[in-house]
């Protein structure tokens, strides 16, 4: 019964934190609230009642990291990069700064396929742990 309740909790916080995520562009602050103050605490609750104390401690930091990668950080670099523009349009109002091109360019398009593949290289990196020559990896991924 216990581990049935830990799971229906860990789905609540996942719906929460699938709500968090789809709200990050519209209310940042109320994302962040609901994702941090009311999903992680239920999610780790979720899986320490779904599985023990000493289980969650050995994998407990590799769950809530993946947890955090898909429901914080993804959305978080989705909605830089979208917003991108806007953030530019903001900032620079003179069009004289020919460094900023716009996002429609070659540039654009070589800085969307390096940003996803980027986001792949992270989470290959993060979410695989059995993964060897994980220094090869993350020079690549500094680089």
């Amino acid at each position: 019964m216990r581990k049935i309740g830990g799971i229906v909790i860990i789905i609540i916080s996942l719906v929460l934190a699938l709500s968090s995520a789809l709200n990050f562009q519209e209310d940042i602050i109320f994302a962040n609230i609901l994702l941090w103050v009311i999903s992680l605490p239920l999610y780790i609750s979720g899986q320490i009642m779904k599985t023990s104390k000493s289980e969650f401690k050995h994998r407990g930091k590799r769950w809530i990291f993946i947890y955090l990668f898909f429901f914080f950080i993804l959305p978080l670099l989705v909605y830089l990069h979208v917003s991108y523009q806007d953030f530019k349009e903001s900032i620079f109002v003179d069009d004289q700064f020919i460094i900023y091109e716009s996002a429609s360019s070659k540039l654009g398009v070589i800085s969307l396929v390096g940003f996803i593949i980027l986001i792949f290289l992270c989470a290959g990196r993060f979410l695989n742990p059995g993964l060897e020559r994980k220094g090869l990896l993350n020079v690549i991924i500094y680089v």
